[in-house]
């Protein structure tokens, strides 16, 4: 059997492993969209959620509220009132200030997670085009309706995703998925939990919540880069991440289910089978989930 603690250090070398690739990439994207990116994380997600109070915080004019809601490509930010100096000379500054102001008002970061998690329950992505502009076709335009999940303006995405049904389906498997994981850490260091649970079952809780903290970082990582711009495409693996940690949960929970039925019985609260003579040896597999 593999030690409880195996599987963790196991985990903890994939991170060690992936964040160097992660954070490059962040990185990477940060300097290649650094206005972009910085304007759509003010504008379509921190001051929607934070209201006008944000502006001065993020060290924008108090009238730039007026454009809160707007894509970056509406009108790449003529719009707003002082945007080259607000915005356009000083994206790093913007995109930490509206993190910061993030980090101290965690209502705001739950809403803007929790919209993420509601965007993956919609991972299509129609508003790009899935064929060509036809043969001897130069123009580069190919012709689509509009979707609210491609808007630029945050009004009509906002609609959209509050008006999904299920809602409540992304952020109910994560938090289960975590609470299988916590009590699968703490059955297999307490002796008396640990007989009553299988490998299999454990292992199976301990992946749905590794599942389900990826996907969750996922949305922040979308909702903290680019604002809600394009959600849907931005947590599209995050969607399938929630599903296979739903099938995880399901399928632990039949080993669990199963490993009930199959147990041969507990000893009483209070008993110790280390000075009971009478006590059978429960033998490997035989009792738990």
């Amino acid at each position: 059997m593999v030690a409880p603690g195996a599987g963790i250090a196991v985990a903890l070398l994939a991170v060690a492993v992936a964040a160097p690739a992660v954070l490059s990439g962040i990185a990477a994207q940060d300097a290649a969209y650094d206005k972009v990116n910085a304007h759509n994380l003010a504008f379509t997600a921190v001051l929607p959620e934070s209201g006008p109070a944000a502006t001065a915080a993020l060290g924008l004019r108090p009238e730039a509220f007026r454009q809160a809601g707007q894509h970056f490509y509406l009108d790449g930010g003529r719009s707003v009132p002082g945007w080259a100096e607000t915005v356009g000379a000083r994206p790093d500054e913007l995109r930490s200030a509206a993190r910061l102001w993030v980090a101290q008002h965690p209502l705001v970061l739950a809403r803007m997670v929790h919209r993420g998690l509601v965007a993956t329950l919609r991972p299509h992505i129609p508003y790009l085009a899935s064929e060509t502009g036809g043969p001897r076709t130069v123009s580069g335009s190919v012709p689509r309706p509009s979707y609210p999940e491609g808007s630029q303006l945050m009004g009509p995405t906002f609609v959209y995703f509050d008006g999904l049904p299920g809602r409540w389906v992304p952020p109910t498997v994560v938090v289960l998925a975590l609470l299988a994981a916590a009590l699968a850490l703490i059955a297999s260091r307490v002796p008396r939990l640990a007989a009553a649970t299988t490998p299999t079952a454990r292992g199976l809780a301990l992946a749905a919540g590794a599942l389900a903290v990826t996907a969750l970082g996922i949305v922040l990582v979308a909702v903290l880069g680019d604002g809600y711009c394009e959600l849907a495409k931005h947590v599209w693996l995050g969607s399938y991440l929630l599903v296979v940690t739903a099938a995880t949960l399901v399928a632990g929970g039949v080993a669990a289910g199963a490993g009930w039925l199959g147990a041969e019985g507990f000893p009483e609260v209070g008993q110790d089978d280390r000075t009971d003579p009478t006590a059978r040896p429960v033998p490997d597999g035989a009792a738990g989930w």
